[in-house]
């Protein structure tokens, strides 16, 4: 597991009568809201429709019950910010505590195919995994179409693969956390539908060989993980029943209801046999109080460097940030060194707050004053710069790129300017070059011209 700061936590949705799945957490969270700059205003684009759209029509917007992943409005999102993580949280997949353990990914197919293979985040090591890490029986299976959305154990699997990850006394030293498990298809997976990829260790002994999955979390306080996105579309359910039982699992799904303070959301990839992708895959956090955030003074600039691969007509941002002081962050769009839209984001008090060593960040929402078209290939910057005596904190986090998730968004690189000079940045160090890590932003396409 990448994560530093890890402790035991229970899953006080689960009772007293009822297990608590062995599982560990890693510490850090981010906060959701909707505020607007005093330089937000309505996109003025001959092409759209009606003469002055609404901020409303300009702006994604991110209902409590959420979009599904493939309506129109939700594929107007574009960047690293659709999925945030603020943590790692494991549960294992075994038989612990007299408690048989199953986990389930729930997705909504964004693409159809038959899938070939899934990857997934294996932690291991002390805490997260024990003897060779088990036989893991991979499924895909349908929805049951059930009020709680839980997999069909009983229906013909729509693909199936087994992972055995051989680890070498609970840890990877011929495996790795990323490994992909390749999979057999009976039938096609169909775009729209719900299905689960359903994890089981049907190992022998899988009470002293087991493994565990990696979900990304967010704090309660802080909104889910998918600002935008239906939890019926992504979630992270675990299952259990004591061993040797025969009786149906009992399911939590803490997507919709947080653990402990917690929602949480999967680390997945599904690969269909065409080339398209479906999931999200983040695999580190960098909201850490001292060690990992950047802490921004008016000397000092971060920016979300874009290269799109095609076309892209832009109507607004979205950027997750706060203030320890009160006071105005500047914003701009650049392209090279002209400035193609630019504002100001204001608060007049501090509204940073924090749960542990984890940040509690808001949501700002950005209508821009005039819709801005990105060329295929052409280098845009989005940049923020703190004002005056105002000082904002940020946390990026890295994608899963560099480790074979094709889900992550790529499009995009975290820079900073710190001292005098932009360099890729990454929360391990701030003026290293790296390439794979994002600010959590999310710019808008405009209404009529959606990807």
């Amino acid at each position: 597991m990448l994560e530093s700061v890890c402790a035991l936590v229970a899953l006080a949705a689960c009772g007293v009568a009822q297990p608590s799945p062995v599982m560990q957490m890693a510490q850090a969270s981010s906060r959701q809201g909707a505020v607007v700059s005093r330089d937000a205003g309505k996109a003025r684009d001959a092409s759209l429709s009606g003469a002055n759209p609404s901020r409303e029509q300009v702006l994604v917007a991110a209902p409590a019950e959420g979009l599904s992943a493939v309506s129109p409005e939700y594929r107007r999102l574009y960047g690293p910010g659709t999925h945030v993580m603020d943590s790692l949280a494991d549960v294992s997949v075994g038989a612990l505590k007299g408690y048989t353990q199953l986990i389930s990914q729930r997705f909504r197919a964004t693409s159809s195919g038959k899938a070939v293979s899934i990857r997934t985040y294996w932690p291991a090591g002390s805490g997260y995994s024990a003897g060779n890490g088990g036989v893991i029986s991979v499924r895909i299976v349908a929805d049951d179409g059930s009020p709680a959305n839980l997999p069909d154990l009983l229906g013909r699997p729509v693909a199936t693969g087994v992972y055995e990850p051989g680890l070498v006394m609970g840890k990877h030293l011929l495996s790795s956390f990323n490994d992909e498990v390749k999979l057999g298809s009976a039938a096609r997976i169909e775009e729209g539908q719900i299905y689960h990829v359903v994890y089981e260790n049907i190992a022998p002994d899988p009470a002293a060989n087991w493994i565990g999955i990696n979900s990304i979390v967010t704090a309660e306080r802080a909104g889910r993980p998918a600002r935008w996105l239906n939890p019926l579309d992504w979630a992270s359910l675990y299952g259990y029943r004591p061993v040797g039982s025969r009786s149906p699992f009992t399911w939590k799904d803490f997507s919709r209801t947080a653990n402990s303070g917690f929602f949480y959301a999967p680390i997945l990839q599904v690969l269909l046999d065409n080339g398209a992708v479906i999931g999200a895959a983040d695999i580190e956090t960098g909201n850490v109080e001292g060690e990992r955030q950047q802490v921004l003074n008016s000397n000092q600039s971060i920016r979300e460097r874009f290269v799109p691969t095609s076309p892209r007509s832009i109507s607004g941002f979205s950027v997750q940030t706060a203030t320890t002081t009160g006071g105005t962050l500047g914003w701009s769009i650049r392209q090279g060194e002209t400035i193609v839209s630019q504002g100001v984001i204001s608060e007049t008090a501090a509204n940073y707050s924090s749960q542990g060593t984890q940040g509690i960040f808001k949501w700002y929402d950005i209508a821009l004053p005039a819709v801005i078209t990105m060329q295929a290939g052409g280098t845009y910057d989005l940049v923020f710069t703190p004002e005056g005596t105002s000082q904002w904190r940020f946390a990026d986090q890295y994608s899963g790129t560099n480790r074979g998730f094709r889900v992550s968004f790529a499009e995009s690189q975290a820079q900073s300017n710190l001292a005098g000079k932009w360099t890729n940045t990454t929360h391990r160090s701030h003026l290293a070059h790296s390439p794979v890590a994002n600010w959590r932003v999310v710019l808008h396409l405009s209404p009529a011209r959606t990807r």
